[in-house]
């Protein structure tokens, strides 16, 4: 991981950016801490888990349940 491994040339692009978007898979947050650990405040946080996205170890989705939660992530970044 590159803001967590504090690579240089990452850190740099980060601090660049306008804002920071960490969509995490479940409630552990571990995308959202990473940054914050590195100094960084995100500026949106999204939880799959918490749009209906079931956490398992198989990644044999169906591309309709893709879409949908690719549709609630959209919605949740736009409010």
């Amino acid at each position: 991981m590159g803001i967590g491994g504090k690579v240089p040339g990452i850190l740099k692009s980060t601090e660049e950016t306008d804002e920071i978007i960490a969509i995490d898979g479940c409630a552990l947050i571990c995308a959202k801490k990473s940054p914050e650990l590195a100094g960084f405040t995100v500026d949106k946080h999204i939880v799959l888990t918490e749009l209906g996205m079931q956490k398992n170890k198989d990644l044999d989705l169906q591309e309709s349940e893709v879409k949908e939660i690719m549709t609630r992530v959209e919605n949740a970044l736009s409010n």
